[in-house]
């Protein structure tokens, strides 16, 4: 299988953890063959399929804006 990477390869490149990849195989995101077996799994990821993968991630990602907390309403002290 030449173009097949492993979890690892996939990861280092991504910078991701191979946790990571493999939480996005097991959804379903990242298109992946198991060489191992359904106890053992080892994962292969095809050089087109990560391609897809990654051209996708790109249109998705969006910058994330922090919500600013807000403050609760102060509680007015009343002399007695």
């Amino acid at each position: 299988m030449s173009g097949a990477r492993s979890t690892a390869e996939v990861a280092e490149e991504l910078g991701v953890s191979r946790e990571k990849v493999r939480n996005w195989i097991k959804a379903g995101k990242l298109p992946a063959i198991n060489i191992g077996t359904r106890t053992k799994p080892s994962f292969r990821i095809l050089a087109e399929d990560l391609e897809t993968f990654v051209a996708g991630l790109q249109v998705q990602a969006a910058p994330r804006t922090r919500r600013k907390k807000s403050k609760p309403a102060a509680i007015p002290f009343y002399e007695q």
